[in-house]
């Protein structure tokens, strides 16, 4: 009975070929955080410019508005 218990574990290889593997995983996830804080930084950008635009609109309608007559 021990020793089909020990027929079934795992060896030093085994270990080995499974760290070897985790490594290869987590570089990948760290290669793959990398591109989401470029991503990220870039969306940032984009957004931090369309709402300047949309308040420099914002704002241009406001005066438009107050010059014809419409202000709120």
């Amino acid at each position: 009975m021990i020793a089909e218990g020990f027929a079934n574990t795992a060896t030093k290889q085994d270990f080995e070929a499974l760290s070897g593997r985790m490594n290869g995983l987590e570089e990948k996830v760290e290669g793959v955080d990398d591109r989401l804080k470029i991503v990220e930084t870039k969306l940032d950008k984009a957004l931090y410019r369309e709402f300047e635009r949309v308040d420099k609109l914002e704002r241009r309608v406001n005066k438009i508005e107050e010059k014809i007559g419409m202000s709120k």
